[in-house]
């Protein structure tokens, strides 16, 4: 992992390092006033600054590979080797070609048109004012200088005369310097500009542009190197081009390819639901359901990709696609890296359309579906519920595989699954499960046994469900036990007031009279309440237990 983050830091400053170096070929500039060849000092800067920082890690970079560990390739075969450091032999294997690589990717070596057409502009106008002083005794060579920092500026006006800037096809005087396919450079001004940006993008889009119409509206001089330069815009554009169509081709290949087997598919598919007379509402479902495994898989088969994979290479793509998802489950959660990888391995990957059943009620349940993608109608004894992304159905299978690893018998679902949307996600099978419950519980027999009491329970639709309602129960109790507790200190207090009147004088007093109402309608209301109550109590019964989980090794 550190070798593969070191790789990509070394290739991030390699493409930083390619977009700097063309920066050098734009700091010549001309001084429009003085007609003088001089440079943008901030881009000189900015340029060396940036350019020494790379130089400077690749220069540690190589340095690393002197002293890195070197293993001869017979010992990489063999696996028998010694591993040298600081020897002759790193040195030599290095300076024979990693050496010369190096070295040419400190180089600064351009890599954009764009920037080559801005440098040649300015050589091809250097070019133009020393034929002119040349030809002509109106220049004073001695005192010409073509660079500002020499001063410049002396034959300003007769270089403004001699190099006038017309276009390529205009030209009729052959002594008129032909600048060719420079001119929209020189006329565009970005060779007089230090503003960076608008130079660099604009000789960006000159490349881009001429790249893809390759080079066929460049009109060029008779000069060679300016031949030479557009023949190599146009070869690169065509091989450009050329990748292009070929990757294009070889995508629409394979595309086509893979949508004739299917079409083939399709066909003996058609051919075999006639052979069967098969209603059309189930000929339209088993459609559906191709159509559907296609556009999520586009042909490819994930099975035999996985298994033509190296073994290291197969068990991480493995972890990264099922272990996130099966950590969700408390059972898996705490499992270590090797048993993951035992489960991991016997996932496979199922897609159910909308509306298809997965369990019936009253079929075996033989799968632990764990949904990747999707929501899931769960319908048992009119309750429905859903379960989505990160959950998981047939937990009975694990209640199975817990309970009674011994038994052959797969457990008979008693509810109704469904899809309710497209459901992608991964199964486990009865025999799958089992074994690898096995394994879990030979391996870790007090953690298993601290998940089946407590974790497992807590996880159990059932025992949530048993739970709930035991709950609701036990509530309904207590509020009944409450209501005759209530009712019998209100007759105690009505017994209480009705033997002081006696023992006043066998008459009843207003004040009895009035609690003895009071305490009269009171039990009437509460009869009602109760009454209905019992009634909603016995429509929700309390469902059976659910067994208790049990390892086979608690018997131990």
């Amino acid at each position: 992992m550190k070798t593969l983050n070191t790789r990509k830091i070394v290739l991030l400053v390699c493409l930083v390092a390619l977009a700097i170096d063309p920066l050098f070929l734009f700091i010549p500039v001309i001084d429009s006033h003085r007609l003088c060849f001089t440079y943008d000092k901030k881009l000189v800067a900015t340029a060396c600054v940036f350019r020494t920082l790379i130089d400077t890690f690749y220069g540690i970079h190589i340095i690393f590979h002197f002293i890195t560990k070197h293993i001869a390739p017979r010992s990489q075969v063999s696996f028998r080797g010694e591993t040298t450091v600081y020897s002759v032999a790193i040195s030599e294997r290095h300076l024979i070609f990693y050496f010369i690589v190096d070295i040419v990717s400190v180089l600064p070596i351009p890599q954009v048109f764009g920037a080559f057409w801005y440098l040649s502009a300015i050589e091809k106008k250097n070019r133009c004012w020393s034929d002119a002083c040349a030809k002509s005794s109106m220049c004073n060579l001695t005192n010409l200088d073509l660079y500002c920092v020499r001063g410049g500026g002396d034959n300003s006006h007769f270089l403004k005369i001699s190099c006038p800037l017309i276009d390529p096809g205009e030209i009729t005087n052959s002594t008129v310097f032909n600048f060719g396919m420079y001119i929209d450079a020189l006329k565009s001004g970005v060779v007089e500009s230090r503003d960076f940006p608008r130079k660099f993008f604009y000789c960006f889009w000159w490349g881009l542009r001429n790249l893809s119409a390759l080079g066929q509206n460049l009109e060029t001089s008779n000069s060679v190197g300016e031949i030479f330069f557009a023949i190599t815009i146009c070869v690169s554009g065509l091989l450009l081009f050329s990748v292009l169509i070929g990757n294009v081709q070889k995508y629409l290949q394979s595309t086509i390819v893979r949508i004739n087997e299917m079409e083939e598919k399709r066909r003996d598919t058609e051919k075999w639901m006639s052979y069967r007379m098969l209603p059309e509402s189930l000929k339209e479902r088993i459609r559906k359901s191709e159509d559907h495994k296609w556009r999520e898989t586009r042909g490819t088969k994930e099975e035999s990709f996985l298994r033509g994979l190296p073994k290291n290479l197969r068990l991480e793509i493995e972890r990264q696609i099922y272990q996130k998802l099966l950590k969700h489950m408390p059972w898996f959660e705490d499992m270590d890296d090797r048993l993951l990888d035992s489960v991991c391995a016997r996932l496979k990957t199922v897609i159910y359309t909308e509306d298809s059943y997965i369990v019936d009620e009253g079929e075996q349940i033989e799968n632990m579906l764990f949904i990747n993608r999707g929501t899931v109608i769960v319908t048992e004894k009119k309750t429905t519920f859903f379960r989505s992304v990160g959950e998981f159905c047939g937990e009975e299978l694990l209640s199975w595989a817990l309970l009674d690893p011994h038994s052959s018998c797969v457990p008979i679902s008693s509810m109704i699954i469904k899809a309710r949307t497209e459901v992608e996600g991964f199964v486990l099978s009865a025999d799958d499960l089992k074994f690898v419950a096995a394994q879990y519980c030979r391996l870790h027999r007090k953690k298993a046994r601290h998940i089946s009491r407590q974790e497992f329970q807590l996880h159990s639709r059932k025992w949530r469900n048993w739970a709930a309602c035991f709950i609701q129960a036990a509530w309904t109790e207590y509020c009944r036990r409450k209501l005759s507790k209530d009712l019998g200190e209100e007759e105690a207090k009505l017994h209480s007031t009705i033997q002081k009147d006696d023992s006043a004088g066998n008459t009843h007093n207003l004040g009895g009279t009035a609690f003895a109402s009071r305490l009269a309608s009171t039990v009437l209301r509460n009869l009602r309440v109760n009454a209905s109550r019992k009634d909603r109590v016995r429509q929700i019964s309390l469902p059976e237990k659910p067994v208790d989980p049990k390892f086979p090794m608690d018997e131990i």
